[in-house]
C-alpha cells in the first residue's frame, strides 16, 4: 500500500531544505555502550532522539493518540500508536511482548479501540528505525520487511502524520496542533530542564490537536475525527526503578486544552506538571499548582499494584491570576492494561467541568501506573 502525504503536510518539503537536519539509525538490538542522554533543551531538536545509543537499560519513544469526538450514541473509538526504541530491561511493560517473541528494540505498538470498547493491539517488530530530526520536528521509519510503520512531523511541530502498512492494519492518523508545544515546566525554549522526574524526560510536541483517523483494521474501516495528541518520553535507567505511581492525561474541555501529570518516585517524592491553553495561547505551563486524585471505586492514594482501576480523577490546576481550574476525568473504556495485578491502565474517557457557570463536557485519554506494592 502506498501512502501519499495529505496536502496539509506538503509544506514539509521546501522547509526541510533550509532547516537543521540530523538522522539517527537505531538497530533492533541494544548496544553494550554507555548512552548519551539529553536533559536540557536546545534551540532545535524538540522532538529529536534524546538517547543515543540505546543500551539495555535506556529507552526513548514517540507516542501518538486520537480519540473520537462525542457521538449521539455516546460512542468513543480511539487509536494509540507508540514507536519504541527500548527493550523490556529498560521499559518493563514490554516484557509481555518480549515473551511472545517481539524482542526488537525498534518496536511499534498500534492499539485500536472500537466505539463499543473492544480493543486490539498490532505489533511491528521492526528490524531497524531511521529517525530524522528536522528543526524541531522529527520523522521515523520503522520497517519490518513488507510491514512498515512511520511518523512524519512538520519542522515547526504544527502537524504530524502516522502511517501504518501491514496485512492486518493500514492507513493513517493525522494530527494538526491547536496548542503550543511545551516542556515539563515551561514553554518550548532553549535551556529548559527536560526531566519530568529524576531520570525521566518528557517533551510534549502537540498537547492538543484536531485528529483525522483513516484506518482499515482486518478489512474493516475505522474512521473518525476527534482530539489528537503527541509527546515523547525517555530515560537513562530502568523505568520501574524510578517510578512508584503516576497519573497522566490530556484532553479538550470546551475551548481549553489540558495536560496533567502527578508522579510519585520510588521514594515517594512528588513531581507534577500542569498545562492549560486556549485558542493557541498558553495559560498555565508549570511544575507546580496541580493536584490529581482518584475518586469513586478503588480511590486508594497512592495506588498500589493490588488496587483496581478507579472510577475517575479529580484535577485541580491553580491559575496565575488566582482561582482554580477544576474538572473531573471519568474513565470510559480501558484501552490498554487494566488486568488484575498489572501495574498499568490506560483509558479513553470524558472530561467534565464548570466553565463560567456552564457545565462543559469533553474527551480525554488518561493513564495510571501503580507500581507500589505497599
Amino acid at each position: 500500500m502506498k501512502f501519499t502525504p495529505p496536502l496539509a503536510l506538503t509544506f514539509l518539503i521546501p522547509t526541510i531544505l533550509a532547516a537543521k537536519t540530523t538522522t539517527v539509525v537505531v538497530s533492533s538490538t541494544p548496544v553494550p555502550e554507555l548512552s548519551d542522554v539529553i536533559w536540557t533543551s536546545e534551540n532545535t531538536g524538540f522532538d529529536a532522539p534524546k538517547v543515543s545509543p540505546i543500551n539495555a537499560t535506556t529507552w526513548d519513544w514517540w507516542y501518538f493518540d486520537a480519540t473520537q469526538s462525542p457521538t449521539e450514541n455516546d460512542e468513543q473509538a480511539s487509536v494509540v500508536v507508540t514507536f519504541y526504541t527500548a527493550t523490556a530491561s529498560g521499559f518493563d511493560l514490554l516484557a509481555g511482548y518480549a515473551a511472545e517473541g517481539f524482542t526488537s528494540l525498534t518496536l511499534v505498538e498500534a492499539r485500536v479501540t472500537w466505539a463499543n470498547g473492544s480493543s486490539e493491539a498490532y505489533i511491528f517488530n521492526a528490524t531497524e528505525a531511521v529517525i530524522t530530526a528536522v528543526d524541531n520536528g522529527a520523522s521515523g521509519d520503522f520497517d519490518e520487511g513488507a510491514d512498515k510503520a512511520s511518523f512524519t512531523g512538520a519542522p515547526d511541530l504544527s502537524a504530524y502524520r502516522v502511517g501504518l502498512q501491514s496485512l492486518l492494519i493500514s492507513g493513517s492518523v493525522t494530527i494538526h496542533s491547536v496548542a503550543p508545544a511545551h516542556y515539563p515546566c515551561g514553554p518550548a525554549e532553549a535551556s529548559k530542564a527536560l526531566e519530568i522526574a529524576p531520570h525521566i524526560g518528557w517533551a510534549n510536541a502537540i498537547p492538543g490537536g484536531n485528529a483525522d483517523v483513516q484506518l482499515t483494521v482486518r478489512g474493516h474501516p475505522l474512521e473518525f475525527t476527534g482530539v489528537g495528541y503527541h509527546d515523547k518520553n525517555w530515560g537513562d535507567q530502568n523505568f520501574a526503578s524510578n517510578v512508584g505511581s503516576w497519573y497522566w492525561g490530556h484532553g479538550r474541555l470546551g475551548d481549553y486544552t489540558v495536560v496533567w501529570f502527578d508522579f510519585l518516585s520510588a521514594q515517594r517524592e512528588n513531581y507534577v506538571s500542569a498545562y492549560l491553553s486556549r485558542d493557541n495561547e498558553v495559560i498555565v505551563s508549570q511544575c507546580s499548582g496541580i493536584s490529581v486524585r482518584p475518586y469513586g471505586e478503588n480511590d486508594t492514594y497512592p495506588p498500589l499494584i493490588s488496587t483496581g482501576p478507579p472510577t475517575g480523577f479529580d484535577v485541580k490546576i491553580s491559575l496565575p491570576e488566582g482561582g482554580i481550574f477544576a474538572f473531573s476525568a471519568a474513565t470510559k473504556h480501558i484501552i490498554a492494561g487494566g488486568e488484575e495485578g498489572f501495574p498499568y491502565t490506560r483509558w479513553s474517557g470524558t472530561l467534565r467541568g464548570d466553565i463560567e457557570g456552564e457545565e462543559v463536557i469533553g474527551q480525554a485519554v488518561l493513564e495510571q501506573f501503580n507500581i507500589f506494592t505497599e
